[in-house]
């Protein structure tokens, strides 16, 4: 019923859109041209700081999507502009897992971009699993869950046929 109503609406708004009159032109008095000035030549920054934290209770959720070590601050940008080109380059968080790399180039027939977005997601930081890593990375369920799954008494139905 619903979306019987909202197509109803919306034919009837463009139905009416197609009888509404022009308004009339109206000549506006010509303007001087404003006097436009050059772009900056190049824009450059460079910012280096310490940065530290503390957090008690859930790290993990406090990290979310980002990396709060203790360590050095980078944000670097480089910039540069003419009639001809555009070139821009930025750096932040240098070595951190939320680092961030950024580099544009544009010319009349040549267009170039390059970014780099590091972002982590923390779950959790020294939390239990029901996993145990038997080698170097390869991780598994311990034989006795192992076995409690594959006699579960629910079956996944089958895939559908195609």
């Amino acid at each position: 019923m619903r979306n019987r109503v909202t197509i109803a609406t919306a034919a009837l708004l463009l139905a009416s859109a197609t009888f509404a009159p022009a308004q009339a032109q109206t000549e506006t008095p010509a303007q001087p041209q404003a006097v436009t000035t050059p772009a900056p030549s190049g824009l450059n920054l460079i910012d280096v700081g310490y940065r530290g934290t503390s957090t008690s209770g859930d790290e993990a959720r406090y990290e979310r999507y980002r990396d709060t070590r203790n360590g050095a601050y980078t944000n670097i940008l480089f910039g540069k502009a003419s009639e001809t080109y555009l070139f821009n380059a930025s750096a932040k968080n240098i070595g951190y897992r939320d680092q961030n790399y950024v580099v544009d180039y544009q010319r009349s027939a040549l267009t170039f971009g390059f970014l780099f977005d590091a972002i982590p997601l923390n779950y959790c930081y020294n939390c239990s699993t029901p996993w145990v890593e038997s080698s170097g990375n390869v991780w598994t369920l311990d034989p006795a869950t192992r076995l409690a799954v594959q006699n579960s008494r629910y079956r996944f139905p089958p895939p559908p046929v195609l």
